[in-house]
């Protein structure tokens, strides 16, 4: 699952602009921004409920934040 949509990210950029908010949200991931150590950038996690949460320290730059949210 996880490189497909990296095949469907890729293809997306190459062919159109895409909201990333509007895809994460419409393939059950949600991103949240918190204070982190600086050693941790951010991590994921899978609820009960089959959502993905991407904790992203607030701490890094908005660059280094869609970046994380990317890996």
């Amino acid at each position: 699952m996880k490189d497909k949509i990296k095949e469907e990210i890729k293809n997306a950029l190459e062919d159109q602009y895409i909201n990333f908010e509007d895809w994460a949200k419409s393939n059950d991931i949600y991103s949240h921004l918190t204070k982190l150590i600086p050693e941790v950038w951010g991590f994921v996690y899978k609820s009960i409920y089959d959502n993905y949460f991407v904790i992203i320290n607030k701490n890094l730059t908005r660059q280094m934040q869609q970046e994380v949210f990317m890996h």
